[in-house]
Protein backbone atom coordinates (compact mmCIF):
# COMPACT_ATOMS: atom_id res chain seq x y z
CA UNK A 1 0.00 0.00 0.00
CA UNK A 2 2.98 2.24 1.08
CA UNK A 3 4.26 1.57 -2.90
CA UNK A 4 1.07 2.25 -4.51
CA UNK A 5 0.53 6.20 -2.32
CA UNK A 6 4.14 6.67 -3.62
CA UNK A 7 3.19 5.94 -7.36
CA UNK A 8 -0.04 7.67 -7.14
CA UNK A 9 1.63 11.16 -5.52
CA UNK A 10 4.77 11.27 -8.24
CA UNK A 11 2.17 10.69 -11.30
CA UNK A 12 -0.23 13.13 -9.76
CA UNK A 13 2.68 15.70 -9.04
CA UNK A 14 3.85 15.15 -13.05
CA UNK A 15 0.35 15.42 -14.42
CA UNK A 16 0.15 19.19 -12.52
CA UNK A 17 2.98 20.09 -14.39
CA UNK A 18 1.89 19.52 -17.71
CA UNK A 19 -2.10 20.20 -17.72
CA UNK A 20 -3.90 23.00 -17.66
CA UNK A 21 -6.51 21.39 -16.24
CA UNK A 22 -6.88 20.77 -12.29
CA UNK A 23 -7.38 17.44 -10.97
CA UNK A 24 -9.44 16.63 -8.00
CA UNK A 25 -9.15 13.85 -5.91
CA UNK A 26 -11.75 13.32 -3.43
CA UNK A 27 -11.21 10.53 -1.51
CA UNK A 28 -13.37 7.91 -1.25
CA UNK A 29 -14.06 6.11 2.27
CA UNK A 30 -14.19 2.46 1.52
CA UNK A 31 -13.57 -0.36 3.59
CA UNK A 32 -10.03 -1.57 4.26
CA UNK A 33 -8.13 -3.76 1.19
CA UNK A 34 -10.09 -1.72 -1.77
CA UNK A 35 -8.76 -0.19 -4.78
CA UNK A 36 -9.18 3.90 -4.66
CA UNK A 37 -9.27 3.95 -7.93
CA UNK A 38 -12.62 5.21 -9.88
CA UNK A 39 -14.85 2.09 -11.84
CA UNK A 40 -15.20 3.01 -15.33
CA UNK A 41 -16.64 -0.40 -16.52
CA UNK A 42 -19.86 -2.29 -15.15
CA UNK A 43 -18.82 -5.68 -16.66
CA UNK A 44 -17.14 -8.35 -14.28
CA UNK A 45 -13.84 -8.26 -15.53
CA UNK A 46 -13.45 -4.43 -14.95
CA UNK A 47 -14.18 -5.27 -11.08
CA UNK A 48 -10.86 -7.24 -10.83
CA UNK A 49 -7.51 -5.55 -8.96
CA UNK A 50 -5.97 -3.82 -11.46
CA UNK A 51 -1.84 -3.85 -11.60
CA UNK A 52 -0.07 -0.56 -11.12
CA UNK A 53 0.48 0.88 -14.12
CA UNK A 54 -2.65 0.48 -15.18
CA UNK A 55 -4.12 2.59 -12.41
CA UNK A 56 -1.62 5.30 -13.51
CA UNK A 57 -2.79 5.07 -16.94
CA UNK A 58 -6.52 5.79 -15.66
CA UNK A 59 -6.13 8.63 -13.92
CA UNK A 60 -3.84 10.34 -16.44
CA UNK A 61 -6.76 9.89 -18.74
CA UNK A 62 -9.12 11.73 -16.76
CA UNK A 63 -6.69 14.62 -15.91
CA UNK A 64 -6.11 15.18 -19.63
CA UNK A 65 -9.87 15.54 -20.20
CA UNK A 66 -10.65 18.90 -21.14
CA UNK A 67 -12.73 21.58 -19.06
CA UNK A 68 -16.61 21.08 -20.04
CA UNK A 69 -18.01 23.29 -22.69
CA UNK A 70 -20.46 25.77 -21.26
CA UNK A 71 -23.82 25.08 -23.29
CA UNK A 72 -25.15 28.09 -25.11
CA UNK A 73 -28.95 28.95 -24.33
CA UNK A 74 -31.78 29.04 -27.46
CA UNK A 75 -31.99 32.09 -28.95
CA UNK A 76 -35.47 32.90 -28.11
CA UNK A 77 -34.89 30.75 -24.84
CA UNK A 78 -35.86 33.81 -22.17
CA UNK A 79 -39.01 35.22 -24.64
CA UNK A 80 -42.49 34.20 -23.19
CA UNK A 81 -44.91 32.42 -25.11
CA UNK A 82 -47.30 35.43 -26.05
CA UNK A 83 -43.39 37.24 -27.00
CA UNK A 84 -42.95 34.02 -28.96
CA UNK A 85 -46.30 34.19 -30.77
CA UNK A 86 -45.65 37.69 -32.10
CA UNK A 87 -42.19 37.22 -33.59
CA UNK A 88 -43.73 33.76 -35.16
CA UNK A 89 -46.50 36.13 -37.01
CA UNK A 90 -44.40 38.85 -37.87
CA UNK A 91 -41.71 36.43 -39.73
CA UNK A 92 -44.81 34.17 -41.02
CA UNK A 93 -45.82 37.74 -42.82
CA UNK A 94 -42.57 38.30 -43.82
CA UNK A 95 -42.09 35.62 -46.07
CA UNK A 96 -45.70 35.12 -47.21
CA UNK A 97 -45.24 38.81 -48.20
CA UNK A 98 -42.06 38.07 -49.96
CA UNK A 99 -43.44 34.51 -51.49
CA UNK A 100 -46.08 36.26 -53.30
CA UNK A 101 -43.48 38.81 -54.76
CA UNK A 102 -41.20 36.92 -56.08
CA UNK A 103 -44.29 34.35 -57.33
CA UNK A 104 -45.68 37.21 -59.65
CA UNK A 105 -43.14 38.24 -61.52
CA UNK A 106 -45.87 40.52 -63.57
CA UNK A 107 -44.43 43.78 -65.59
CA UNK A 108 -47.74 45.33 -65.99
CA UNK A 109 -48.16 45.29 -61.90
CA UNK A 110 -44.99 46.79 -61.98
CA UNK A 111 -44.50 49.44 -64.93
CA UNK A 112 -47.68 51.34 -66.01
CA UNK A 113 -48.74 50.31 -69.69
CA UNK A 114 -50.06 52.68 -72.46
CA UNK A 115 -52.89 51.34 -74.39
CA UNK A 116 -53.37 53.55 -76.93
CA UNK A 117 -56.81 53.16 -79.29
CA UNK A 118 -59.55 55.11 -80.59
CA UNK A 119 -62.40 57.06 -78.11
CA UNK A 120 -64.94 53.60 -78.53
CA UNK A 121 -64.91 50.03 -77.44
CA UNK A 122 -64.12 48.24 -80.58
CA UNK A 123 -61.32 46.19 -80.26
CA UNK A 124 -59.56 46.97 -77.32
CA UNK A 125 -62.56 46.48 -75.11
CA UNK A 126 -61.53 43.14 -74.07
CA UNK A 127 -58.24 44.15 -73.26
CA UNK A 128 -59.31 47.46 -70.77
CA UNK A 129 -61.93 44.66 -68.88
CA UNK A 130 -58.76 42.77 -68.33
CA UNK A 131 -56.77 45.10 -66.37
CA UNK A 132 -60.13 46.26 -64.97
CA UNK A 133 -60.72 42.33 -63.76
CA UNK A 134 -56.96 42.52 -62.24
CA UNK A 135 -57.47 45.39 -60.88
CA UNK A 136 -54.12 46.91 -62.22
CA UNK A 137 -53.55 50.58 -63.38
CA UNK A 138 -52.70 51.27 -67.04
CA UNK A 139 -53.20 54.62 -69.17
CA UNK A 140 -56.67 54.35 -71.31
CA UNK A 141 -54.99 56.42 -73.94
CA UNK A 142 -58.05 57.43 -76.84
CA UNK A 143 -57.84 59.15 -80.14
CA UNK A 144 -61.05 61.41 -80.47
CA UNK A 145 -63.37 61.27 -83.64
CA UNK A 146 -66.70 62.11 -84.96
CA UNK A 147 -69.07 60.99 -87.30
CA UNK A 148 -70.30 64.37 -88.93
CA UNK A 149 -68.91 63.88 -92.48
CA UNK A 150 -69.45 60.88 -94.62
CA UNK A 151 -66.65 58.68 -92.83
CA UNK A 152 -64.92 59.31 -89.32
CA UNK A 153 -63.04 62.54 -88.82
CA UNK A 154 -60.34 61.73 -86.67
CA UNK A 155 -58.28 64.18 -84.53
CA UNK A 156 -55.26 65.64 -85.47
CA UNK A 157 -52.75 63.72 -83.09
CA UNK A 158 -53.64 60.53 -84.25
CA UNK A 159 -51.83 61.53 -87.77
CA UNK A 160 -48.71 63.56 -85.68
CA UNK A 161 -48.51 59.80 -83.66
CA UNK A 162 -49.13 57.58 -86.65
CA UNK A 163 -46.43 59.48 -88.99
CA UNK A 164 -44.17 59.03 -85.82
CA UNK A 165 -44.24 55.70 -86.17
CA UNK A 166 -45.93 55.08 -83.18
CA UNK A 167 -48.13 52.72 -84.76
CA UNK A 168 -45.64 50.33 -86.62
CA UNK A 169 -45.84 47.71 -84.70
CA UNK A 170 -49.85 47.09 -85.89
CA UNK A 171 -48.74 47.89 -89.68
CA UNK A 172 -49.93 52.05 -88.75
CA UNK A 173 -53.01 50.90 -87.03
CA UNK A 174 -54.93 50.54 -83.67
CA UNK A 175 -54.37 49.22 -80.74
CA UNK A 176 -51.40 49.22 -79.73
CA UNK A 177 -50.10 48.57 -76.03
CA UNK A 178 -46.70 50.22 -74.75
CA UNK A 179 -45.01 48.70 -72.27
CA UNK A 180 -41.53 49.70 -70.95
CA UNK A 181 -40.64 51.34 -74.10
CA UNK A 182 -41.64 48.52 -76.66
CA UNK A 183 -44.41 48.63 -78.99
CA UNK A 184 -47.27 45.75 -79.29
CA UNK A 185 -49.72 45.31 -82.12
CA UNK A 186 -52.24 43.42 -83.18
CA UNK A 187 -55.64 43.18 -80.50
CA UNK A 188 -55.23 39.36 -79.84
CA UNK A 189 -51.82 39.19 -79.44
CA UNK A 190 -51.93 42.25 -76.68
CA UNK A 191 -55.18 40.22 -74.90
CA UNK A 192 -52.92 37.19 -74.91
CA UNK A 193 -50.00 39.42 -73.45
CA UNK A 194 -51.70 40.32 -71.13
CA UNK A 195 -53.80 37.83 -69.36
CA UNK A 196 -50.94 36.00 -69.27
CA UNK A 197 -48.89 38.74 -67.56
CA UNK A 198 -51.76 38.92 -65.32
CA UNK A 199 -52.16 35.36 -64.41
CA UNK A 200 -55.36 34.69 -66.64
CA UNK A 201 -54.21 31.98 -68.80
CA UNK A 202 -54.34 28.89 -66.90
CA UNK A 203 -52.05 26.92 -65.31
CA UNK A 204 -50.27 25.10 -67.60
CA UNK A 205 -49.77 24.87 -71.68
CA UNK A 206 -52.89 22.64 -72.15
CA UNK A 207 -54.76 25.09 -69.83
CA UNK A 208 -53.59 27.91 -72.60
CA UNK A 209 -54.27 25.96 -75.34
CA UNK A 210 -57.82 25.70 -74.21
CA UNK A 211 -58.61 29.21 -73.73
CA UNK A 212 -56.86 30.62 -76.73
CA UNK A 213 -59.12 27.57 -78.50
CA UNK A 214 -62.22 29.49 -76.74
CA UNK A 215 -61.09 32.78 -77.41
CA UNK A 216 -61.03 31.55 -80.80
CA UNK A 217 -64.83 29.45 -81.01
CA UNK A 218 -66.01 33.74 -79.98
CA UNK A 219 -64.09 35.01 -82.59
CA UNK A 220 -65.84 32.98 -84.82
CA UNK A 221 -69.50 33.69 -83.38
CA UNK A 222 -68.81 37.30 -83.82
CA UNK A 223 -67.43 37.56 -87.36
CA UNK A 224 -70.72 35.23 -88.63
CA UNK A 225 -72.58 38.17 -86.68
CA UNK A 226 -70.52 40.86 -88.82
CA UNK A 227 -71.49 38.44 -92.01
CA UNK A 228 -75.16 38.66 -91.26
CA UNK A 229 -75.23 42.17 -90.01
CA UNK A 230 -73.92 43.65 -93.29
CA UNK A 231 -72.34 47.79 -92.83
CA UNK A 232 -73.15 48.36 -89.17
CA UNK A 233 -73.37 52.23 -90.62
CA UNK A 234 -75.56 51.56 -93.03
CA UNK A 235 -79.49 52.60 -92.86
CA UNK A 236 -81.34 49.90 -91.37
CA UNK A 237 -83.61 48.27 -94.21
CA UNK A 238 -86.32 45.17 -94.17
CA UNK A 239 -83.50 42.71 -95.75
CA UNK A 240 -81.04 44.17 -92.79
CA UNK A 241 -83.63 43.00 -90.13
CA UNK A 242 -85.08 39.80 -91.23
CA UNK A 243 -81.33 38.79 -91.68
CA UNK A 244 -81.29 40.06 -88.11
CA UNK A 245 -84.02 38.26 -86.52
CA UNK A 246 -82.74 34.96 -87.93
CA UNK A 247 -79.48 35.33 -86.89
CA UNK A 248 -81.06 35.58 -83.01
CA UNK A 249 -83.69 33.02 -83.59
CA UNK A 250 -82.02 30.39 -84.93
CA UNK A 251 -78.27 30.67 -85.78
CA UNK A 252 -76.94 32.66 -82.74
CA UNK A 253 -78.67 29.92 -80.70
CA UNK A 254 -77.13 27.15 -82.53
CA UNK A 255 -73.68 28.67 -81.22
CA UNK A 256 -74.80 29.00 -77.75
CA UNK A 257 -75.14 25.47 -77.45
CA UNK A 258 -71.87 24.41 -79.52
CA UNK A 259 -70.11 26.19 -76.64
CA UNK A 260 -72.02 25.34 -73.74
CA UNK A 261 -70.69 21.84 -74.70
CA UNK A 262 -66.98 22.94 -74.45
CA UNK A 263 -67.04 25.32 -71.47
CA UNK A 264 -66.50 23.99 -68.09
CA UNK A 265 -68.78 23.56 -64.92
CA UNK A 266 -67.53 26.53 -62.71
CA UNK A 267 -65.68 29.10 -65.77
CA UNK A 268 -64.81 28.05 -69.40
CA UNK A 269 -61.33 26.17 -68.13
CA UNK A 270 -60.21 25.32 -65.25
CA UNK A 271 -61.35 26.83 -61.35
CA UNK A 272 -60.47 30.27 -61.86
CA UNK A 273 -61.75 33.17 -64.14
CA UNK A 274 -59.43 33.45 -67.38
CA UNK A 275 -59.20 35.46 -70.95
CA UNK A 276 -61.71 32.85 -72.23
CA UNK A 277 -64.28 33.94 -69.61
CA UNK A 278 -63.64 37.45 -70.22
CA UNK A 279 -63.94 37.13 -73.99
CA UNK A 280 -67.22 35.13 -73.68
CA UNK A 281 -68.59 37.98 -71.13
CA UNK A 282 -67.50 41.19 -73.45
CA UNK A 283 -68.94 39.48 -76.59
CA UNK A 284 -72.35 38.23 -75.07
CA UNK A 285 -73.00 41.78 -73.16
CA UNK A 286 -71.73 43.99 -75.52
CA UNK A 287 -70.89 42.89 -79.17
CA UNK A 288 -74.26 42.78 -80.79
CA UNK A 289 -76.79 45.67 -81.37
CA UNK A 290 -79.83 43.88 -79.53
CA UNK A 291 -78.54 42.93 -76.02
CA UNK A 292 -81.85 41.63 -74.92
CA UNK A 293 -82.46 39.28 -77.59
CA UNK A 294 -78.73 38.19 -77.64
CA UNK A 295 -79.05 36.81 -73.82
CA UNK A 296 -82.10 35.35 -74.74
CA UNK A 297 -79.96 33.37 -77.27
CA UNK A 298 -78.06 31.38 -74.39
CA UNK A 299 -81.30 31.15 -71.44
CA UNK A 300 -81.03 27.53 -72.20
CA UNK A 301 -77.30 27.43 -71.52
CA UNK A 302 -76.97 26.83 -67.93
CA UNK A 303 -73.03 27.01 -67.73
CA UNK A 304 -72.49 30.02 -69.99
CA UNK A 305 -75.21 32.13 -68.49
CA UNK A 306 -73.44 31.12 -64.92
CA UNK A 307 -69.97 32.14 -66.20
CA UNK A 308 -71.31 35.70 -67.53
CA UNK A 309 -72.96 36.21 -64.44
CA UNK A 310 -70.06 35.44 -62.34
CA UNK A 311 -67.96 37.75 -64.92
CA UNK A 312 -69.96 40.47 -64.10
CA UNK A 313 -69.98 40.30 -60.57
CA UNK A 314 -66.13 41.49 -60.62
CA UNK A 315 -65.54 44.02 -58.32
CA UNK A 316 -63.18 45.70 -60.65
CA UNK A 317 -65.40 44.83 -64.13
CA UNK A 318 -68.47 46.49 -62.28
CA UNK A 319 -66.29 49.60 -61.38
CA UNK A 320 -65.13 49.95 -64.98
CA UNK A 321 -68.61 49.91 -66.48
CA UNK A 322 -69.84 52.69 -63.94
CA UNK A 323 -66.67 54.64 -65.08
CA UNK A 324 -65.67 53.84 -68.31
CA UNK A 325 -66.47 56.74 -71.12
CA UNK A 326 -69.54 56.71 -72.84
CA UNK A 327 -69.65 56.13 -76.84
CA UNK A 328 -71.54 54.74 -79.25
CA UNK A 329 -69.15 52.41 -80.57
Amino acid sequence: DNRSRSVFTNTYAMLASITTTPLIVRPVHRRARVDRTRVVARDASSLAPKKVHERTQEIASIAAKPAPVPVKKPLFADVSPVQAFGVGGFLAAAIIKGHIAAKSGSTLRKTRATLCYFDARGAAEVIRTIFAAANVDYEDYRYTFSMDGPKPQICEQHGVDKEAGMFDANLKRLPVLEVQGEMIGQSRAIERFVAKDLGLMGKGKIDEAKIDAICEHVRDLRDAYQKARGNPFAPPTPEIEEAMAKWYDETMKTWMGKLESVVGDQWCVGKKMSLADIVLYVALTQAFSDAEKAAASYVDCPKVSAIVDKVGENAGIQKWLETRPENRF
